[in-house]
């Protein structure tokens, strides 16, 4: 039973039933074609979750595309990603986001007064991805390279939402615990932002309601 709904709704996995939510977001993606973000690192490849990772995204053949939004120091690491993601059936992309064809494309951008040269990391390369994928896909998920836990429904519980007919969300963000080997992560929420909205609180004497809507995170 869900008894507490703060400012933002959340939709708690609890009993669903994969192959239906499986089933249902298929049919609703050949009307509302599906993408998937999962921005990384080159180093990112070499851990035991990228293989994972790499696996589970071959059964969401519900997704219309994948792009990886990959930072490469050299062509031997671009080249080695795009080997290690050949393993996927469903169509997809890597998009070297630090490489000499898209750096070409954002000096032109530049030249026009748009300097997107200056942001580094994955914030940027996100933003590229998105760019692209917003062109084909009705809705977008994005996930980091990282997650040991990761399955084939992760995609499709971020995506329901957004697609269900019936419902009417724009946005949706998933959370799942980040609890292992006797250690409790998620120290950005627990010791940053939670404390630094806190504070903002404190200092304002009163909450406002972006405030409000940050800390329902």
């Amino acid at each position: 039973m869900d008894f507490k709904q703060d400012v933002v709704t959340t939709l708690h996995d609890l009993q669903v039933d994969n192959k239906r939510l499986e089933r249902e977001i298929k049919e609703y993606s050949e009307d509302r074609p599906l993408s998937v973000i999962v921005p990384m690192l080159y180093d990112d490849l070499k851990r035991e979750s990228a293989d994972r990772i790499i696996e589970k995204l071959n059964h969401c053949t519900y997704i219309n595309e994948i792009i990886v939004a990959l930072a490469a120091k050299n062509e031997k690491e671009y080249r080695e990603t795009v080997r290690a993601f050949s393993r996927i059936d469903i169509p997809h992309l890597i998009l070297w986001c630090n490489g000499p064809s898209i750096r070409d494309v954002l000096m032109e951008l530049k030249n026009e007064k748009l300097d997107i040269l200056k942001y580094k990391g994955k914030g940027r390369d996100v933003w590229i991805a998105l760019g692209i994928a917003t062109i084909r896909s009705h809705a977008i998920a994005l996930h980091d390279a990282d997650i040991i836990t990761y399955d084939e429904y992760l995609p499709a519980k971020l995506l329901y939402p957004l697609i269900e007919p019936s419902l009417d969300y724009s946005f949706n963000k998933g959370y799942y615990a980040r609890i292992g080997n006797n250690t409790l992560y998620g120290r950005v929420t627990r010791l940053f932002v939670q404390p630094l909205i806190e504070a903002l609180i404190e200092k304002l004497g009163y909450e406002v309601g972006f405030l409000s809507y940050l800390r329902s995170f």
